[in-house]
């Protein structure tokens, strides 16, 4: 897999993680916090409601999962917007 743990503001990217930390869900958006290990995970969030319920959201919780997309910052934290279901995958 090609993906970079690194992330890189503006820049397209793909991250890897292979555990949700936890999953919020505040309109309008819903993150997820994907992470290695326990402690601040990667937010991965979601707009749009017909993505939002396009995404496996079982499979999100129990297997490993790479996100595709442009790395943006929040509140100075990177972030990846999903705007397609393709962006995440389930190697």
């Amino acid at each position: 897999m090609s993906c970079r743990r690194e992330t890189v503001a503006g820049l397209s990217s793909c991250v890897a993680y292979n555990s949700v930390h936890c999953v919020r869900r505040r309109l309008p958006r819903q993150i997820v916090f994907l992470a290695h290990r326990r402690g601040r995970g990667f937010p991965m969030v979601v707009f749009d409601p017909e993505v939002w319920s396009a995404i496996d959201l079982a499979a999100l919780t129990s297997r490993f999962v790479t996100v595709r997309g442009t790395v943006t910052l929040y509140r100075d934290r990177p972030q990846i917007v999903v705007t397609d279901p393709a962006q995440v995958a389930f190697p």
